[in-house]
Formats: C-alpha cells, structure tokens, sequence
C-alpha cells in the first residue's frame, strides 16, 4: 500500500474523546493490515508533558506510522496560550503551510483531513500545484448546522466560514468523502459531483480498549450513573439529563451523577442547575480526565446515559460516545434520534426517550434502574450490537480497501 498522509488539527493520539479514539482506531487498523502513514499534526505543544508524551509515544509506535508535530513550541502558560490563540497562531499558520507545501510538492498519492477551515484552505491551495494529490476529508455532520440551533457569537463566523469554503471550494477539489451516516452519504450523492467517492463509514468503537481493565483511580462513588461527553445543551443534552434525575433522585437515593467533560459555555448553567435541585452532593461535574480513565469509568458505572435533543446536527451525525457506552456492555440510556434507531431497540439494546423531554429521559433511567437483571441484559445485547456494526478492525478493514482501490485510481 502506498504512503497515506493524514492531517489533523490535534494529535488523534493523546486527544482526548470518543472522535479521537475513532481516529486512532482507524489509523492502528489500517497499519495492522499493512498500511503505512504518516500524520501530521497542525499544533504546538501546550504542557511540558504533552510534549514528554508525545517523544515517548513516538517511540512505541508500529512500523509502517509516523507522527510528525507542526512544531516543537511548548506554550505551557496561560499568557503564552492566549498570545499564541490571537496573534502567533497566523506566523504558525505559515509555518505549516510552507512545511505542507515542501512535503505535498511532488506527492502522489491519497491525503486524509477532516473539514477545519485552515487545514482545507491549505490542502486547497497545494491541491491546485499538485494534481496528484487525491484528497480525502471524512465528514461527521452537517457543516451548516449552526443555521438550525443557538450557537455562542464568537463561534458562530468561524462555522459560517468553515461551511462556505467546504460548499463552495474545498468539495470541488475531493477526490472522496468518508461519512459517519445515511443521511450524508444521501446529501452528498445528490450534490452530483462525478468525481467524488462516497463511502459510508458507520462509527467506530475499539472493543479492546475494554477488556482486561483495572478499576479506576478517581474513586468516583458507586452505585453511580455516568455522562461523558461534550458539557453542551444543544448538542449532548446536559440539561435535561440534570433535569431528568431531579425527577428520580429521590427514587434511588444510592446513585449519583457523574458529568465528565471539559468545561463549555454552558457549564455555568449546569452548575447552577445542580445548587438549584439541592443536588451538589449527588450530581458531580469532573472535568476533562485521561482517555485511559474512560474504559475503567464505564465499566465501574452502573448506567450510562446519552440525552441528545433533536437538531440538525444529531439527525446527520451519530454519536461516537454511543458506540464506546456500547461496547462496555453497560445498559446505556439514549434517546431515539437521528440514525441511533436503525441500530438500537428500545428495551432491548437500549432504554430509550423521546429528545427533548426530560420526564421521557427520567422514565428511561428509572425502568434501567428498576431492574438490574433486565439492565444487565440490555447492556449485554448492546454490546453485541457494538461488536457487529462498530467494530474497528471491520471498519478500519473497510477503510483500508476504499483507500487502496482509490489510491490506484
């Protein structure tokens, strides 16, 4: 197989997150069948031990993959993160692009991104000097979602731009698009681009992260109902999943609530919330932790909950926790959105609520904790359903076969 190069903003590798943990999956599938790549990352190093993580990974990894950092700056200091957010990100900016440039020169083969806006306008850029290149960019969700939702000012011109340049260049210049859903490969086969490859790649879970796994080591207090994702209301729900066990705390006084995630704009509102239901000594928020955490965290948990409300952005994107809360073989708590129903059944494979409505999240949790062996049941059937729809090693195999029959092309 051909040298692939794969281009991300942040390090797939010591990123935290369910999508990081698709990424790298992916990438480790490809290269167990023979695969070679090389992933460039466009970022700095923040800590001194991101930068110590990342020498030692770089040293354990598989033939045939290599990690190659945009730069060695370490911007350890708040001040030197704020300065380099505002002004040194456009001097690093050239920097990877001259850097692309040199690289992607005489390249023939396939280049693999995802849509962030620099990134694209560069590959766009090199792509127009070097027709060799076959870029590749996997989609995971509509890109003019914010049309359709309440978005945060300062966020809101980067989605627009993003999302313009997408539709009205960067598509252009595909070779193929790799997309989580039905619904996107549908929206893309009806823009009627001859040249562009399609495939549908559903999400992705490594079931080995949970095998063979110790207890955790944040001592969270069982029995215990767990959420780890993304602290925002229009996406992820987080409103309503406090709202939800409001309604049931007093019904099973032994469980409390753990949130696990970085801090969001709507992370203020929840705290409140919590002080609110008088919930502070069952209902926890615990920040961003280790991906190693994760697994041990699922399977010490005793429910694991996913309120996503109905959006634009739920009905064309699928969500990459769901298959980690899946392959735990823990009873999972979601509600029936987007394409999650052509996977799941309701108390079968999962306990499901109506999005939006948080007495129909409060019904699901309370029929999952009525019955620990119908729970334990579901979370079984659950799994299996995890090992045959988002298994990485038939997923990453999938992959691997579009990008070979591309790579000829």
């Amino acid at each position: 197989m051909k040298q692939h190069l794969f281009i991300f903003r942040n390090n797939p590798f010591l990123t935290n997150g369910a999508s990081s943990n698709r990424t790298r999956g992916l990438i480790e599938g490809i290269i167990e069948k023979g695969g070679r790549i090389d992933v460039y990352i466009f970022s700095p190093f923040f800590s001194n031990k991101e930068k110590d993580d990342f020498n030692k990974l770089i040293r354990q990894l598989p033939k045939g993959l290599r990690l190659i950092q945009g730069s060695n700056w370490v911007l350890s200091s708040s001040i030197s993160q704020r300065i380099y957010s505002y002004i040194f990100i456009y001097l690093f900016e050239i920097v990877f692009f001259n850097k692309l440039s040199n690289v992607l020169r005489d390249f023939k083969g396939i280049v693999y991104t995802n849509p962030d806006l620099f990134l694209m306008k560069s590959l766009s850029k090199i792509k127009e000097k070097n027709s060799n290149i076959k870029l590749v960019c996997e989609v995971s969700e509509y890109l003019d979602y914010y049309k359709s939702q309440e978005i945060p000012r300062w966020l809101l011109p980067k989605l627009i731009k993003t999302e313009a340049f997408f539709k009205n260049n960067f598509v252009f210049k595909l070779s193929a698009c790799v997309v989580m859903t039905k619904a996107l490969y549908k929206f893309f086969d009806e823009l009627n681009i001859p040249s562009l490859k399609l495939l549908h790649l559903p999400m992705t879970v490594d079931l080995g992260r949970f095998s063979n796994i110790q207890s955790s080591s944040l001592g969270f207090k069982n029995p215990y109902i767990l959420f780890v994702g993304v602290m925002n209301n229009a996406k992820d729900g987080v409103d309503i999943l406090i709202d939800a066990f409001s309604q049931i705390a007093q019904n099973f006084p032994k469980y409390n609530l753990y949130l696990v995630g970085p801090w969001q704009y709507d992370t203020p509102g929840h705290l409140q919330k919590i002080k609110d239901y008088k919930l502070a000594e069952r209902v926890f928020w615990i920040n961003e932790v280790n991906r190693n955490e994760i697994p041990p965290l699922l399977l010490n948990s005793n429910l694991l909950v996913l309120p996503r409300p109905d959006s634009k952005q739920a009905q064309g994107g699928f969500p990459t926790k769901l298959g980690e809360y899946l392959a735990s073989g823990k009873p999972v708590c979601a509600t029936n959105i987007g394409e999650i129903p052509d996977y799941l059944t309701d108390n079968e494979t999962v306990f499901f609520a109506k999005p939006g409505s948080s007495s129909s999240f409060a019904d699901a949790m309370e029929r999952a904790l009525s019955s620990e062996e119908k729970s334990l049941e579901v979370g079984q059937k659950g799994k299996l359903i995890a090992e045959k729809f988002f298994n990485k090693d038939i997923q990453s195999g999938v992959l691997y076969e579009f990008l070979f029959d591309l790579s000829k092309q």
